[in-house]
């Protein structure tokens, strides 16, 4: 059995959180990014994250369910 190990850099956008240091990790590259519904949407309007080149839809779950 071959085992594949591949690294990868991941964002946790939220509020509460610095923005501007959220901000700095997405201009820096990454590969997956999680977060609250409020603040992607908000990076999203401002043009400060670009979801255009996402290879897998997003899926959302609901913390009040």
């Amino acid at each position: 059995m071959s085992m594949c190990v591949y690294a990868c850099s991941e964002v946790l956008l939220m509020g509460g959180d610095s923005a501007k240091g959220q901000m700095q990790q997405l201009q820096e590259g990454v590969d997956v990014v999680c977060g609250t519904p409020g603040r992607i949407d908000d990076l999203v309007s401002s043009g400060k994250l670009d979801l255009s080149g996402v290879s897998y839809p997003p899926t959302a779950w609901e913390e009040g369910c």
